[in-house]
Formats: structure tokens, sequence, C-alpha cells
């Protein structure tokens, strides 16, 4: 081999190696701006408070399927993510996670809020307002359709007035 040709098969070993290195920048890039962002409980109340908006916590569990298919399909969609963000402050909890929340200033575990929010199993999404009062649960998984009425349903406040199946039909 001539120098020429070594300087081009280098040339074509660099150029795929930074094909590569852009290629997984654009696809983490990609990863971390479709993710919503995730609040602490406190803060979420406080910022509810400020932006008067509700609290939306989503209970799920490492091992539960249901819980991944919501965030592989409804919390990156982008969509669904403009109606979250334009109606309810984000909270994420893991029931595997024995993490200490404050809730109403009283420090508590996961289990303990998730009691107390009447969370059975998971996933489930549990609606608060900006005092931390439940207002309504919904347990299970939820196609886009269902999920994105029910975020307009609660987020608008007609949960107060109509039921959801009227709500539905409008």
């Amino acid at each position: 081999m001539n120098l020429t040709s070594v300087n081009c098969v280098f040339l074509a070993v660099f150029l795929v190696v930074l094909s590569q290195s852009a290629n997984a920048q654009i696809r983490a890039f990609n990863t971390v701006s479709n993710e919503l962002k995730w609040e602490k409980l406190d803060d979420a109340l406080a910022k509810a408070k400020l932006q008067n908006k509700l609290v939306l916590v989503a209970f799920h569990a490492q091992g539960c399927p249901y819980c991944r298919k919501m965030k592989d399909q409804i919390y990156s969609d982008s969509e669904m993510k403009r109606l979250i963000l334009k109606y309810f402050i984000p909270v994420e909890i893991d029931l595997e996670n024995p993490v200490d929340f404050i809730y109403k200033g009283e420090v508590m575990n996961s289990s303990a809020l998730a009691s107390i929010l009447e969370v059975s199993g998971t996933p489930t999404l549990s609606f608060l307002n900006d005092e931390g009062d439940l207002i309504a649960f919904q347990p299970g998984y939820l196609n886009a359709g269902l999920f994105a009425k029910l975020i307009k349903y609660v987020g608008t406040g007609k949960y107060a007035t109509v039921s959801f199946a009227e709500f539905s039909k409008e």
C-alpha cells in the first residue's frame, strides 16, 4: 500500500467513526428532549400554587409492563406532554423505591403516600389540587386518546360540573 491508499483508508475510518459519534449524540439528544420533566412532590405543589395548575402524580413500578407502555407511548409523546404541561405539574413516583416525600408537611415513603392517595396498583394517575388534596385518580393503562380526554377533563375543571361520559361527548 502506498501513502495515498493509507491516507484514504484512514480518512474513511475517521469519517465512519465521526458519523457514528454524531448519530449517537443526536439519538441521545432526541431521547432526552422527548422525556417529560418530572418534579419532586413538594416542589410540584409549590409550583402548582404559583402557576395556578394542578399536580399529576404518576405512580409506577419498575417491573410493571403497563407502566413501561405509559412511559414509552404516552409520556414521551409530544402532544401528550404538551397537554400535561398545559394543566399540570407532573410528579413520578416509583412504588418500589423507598424514597421519602414531604406531603402536607409530613415525611412519608411512597407506600404511605400511595395509601393516602388511594393507589392500589400501577400504573395509577392521581390528580391533586395545589393544596395536595386528591381530586381524582385513575388506575390502569390508558391509550393516548383516553389519556388526552382525561387530562383535559381534569385540567379544565370540568370534573366538578359534568360526568366524564358527558364530557367525552363534547
